[in-house]
């Protein structure tokens, strides 16, 4: 059976969806080999919906049962242009002459700009039979005679008891572990976010200085600590959000107009670095820590009311 493959701009820009899939004509009780990819500019990054059933729009999710064959694959495909891959296996639960099969859209970052954009890849149909005719007799498989079992091993008479007991002293140490795990970080006293904030960055400096984590990761490192800082301060969700929105988060709760636009070049600077390659040297890798924990000390708005 001939795969079908199909192209389409999921919107104007240089990111372009594909989608295939073989075979396209399957039994009830059969599968197909779906594959996804997507193409742009380097670096390319796509965020897939968390659950398997978001991967398919709600019209679809009622007829098909969609899950992974392997992880996602990033691939060069010409200069400054990457291709995002991943393949899955498709189910049907009813069936139909075209069955169509519709997606979700996914967030898909690419090159230097860092605002995440949907692409939606094109449905595909599927034609899902029940019955002989549809296939013809060669798809019929020959009719086997009744196979034979081997009879279960049977246990030796002591040996089941000491089993049982071997397993309830497992599962009793498992219990008293995760007990006393719990009440060890019952007593385990809270920093304040700040005081938090401002040990990490100092000890991310110290590495920094003796030459243990490199100036790409610092800016990694960094921005991971500001998002916890005003996440365990404000209530924020910021290490989910990006930084356009993160600022918007923390101008809503009232940081002063100041503060907010240094955040921002922070985190801007961060995401050139992860996202951009525009790693900074030693000096700015620095520079940029001196800025974070400025940042940290200076802010003393009110933490907002969770």
């Amino acid at each position: 059976m001939v795969a079908l493959a199909l192209m389409v701009l999921a919107q104007p820009g240089p990111v372009v969806p594909f989608v295939a899939v073989h075979p396209t004509k399957i039994a009830l009780s059969g599968s197909a080999r779906l594959t996804l990819a997507v193409e742009g500019p380097a670096p390319l990054r796509v965020e897939l919906p968390p659950e398997a059933d978001g991967w398919l729009a709600p019209e679809a999710a009622a007829g098909w049962r969609i899950r992974p064959v392997g992880p996602p694959k990033v691939a060069a495909v010409g200069e400054g242009r990457e291709r995002w891959e991943r393949a899955y296996r498709v189910d049907p639960f009813v069936p139909g002459k075209a069955l169509a099969l519709a997606f979700a859209p996914v967030k898909v970052t690419a090159g230097t700009d860092l605002n995440p954009q949907d692409v939606t890849w094109p449905a595909v149909e599927i034609e899902v039979f029940t019955t002989v005719a549809d296939t013809g007799a060669d798809a019929v498989r020959p009719v086997t005679g009744i196979e034979e079992l081997p009879a279960p091993p049977v246990a030796p008479p002591d040996a089941s008891g000491w089993g049982v007991l071997a397993g309830l002293g497992v599962v009793f140490v498992a219990v008293l572990a995760v007990a006393l795990a719990r009440k060890w970080r019952a007593r385990r006293p809270t920093l304040p976010p700040g005081e938090w904030a401002g040990r990490t960055l100092a000890a991310l400096a110290r590495d920094s200085a003796a030459g243990r984590v490199g100036a790409g990761l610092v800016a990694e490192r960094v921005a991971a600590v500001l998002r916890e800082y005003v996440e365990r301060r404000d209530g924020i969700a910021a290490p989910k959000l990006t930084t356009a929105e993160l600022v918007a988060a923390g101008t809503s709760v009232g940081w002063p107009a100041d503060a907010t636009a240094a955040l921002q070049a922070i985190l801007e600077q961060c995401d050139r670095a992860k996202f951009a390659g525009d790693v900074p040297d030693a000096a700015a890798a620095g520079d940029l820590l001196g800025r974070a924990c400025g940042w940290v000390t200076a802010l003393a708005v009110p933490a907002a009311p969770r």
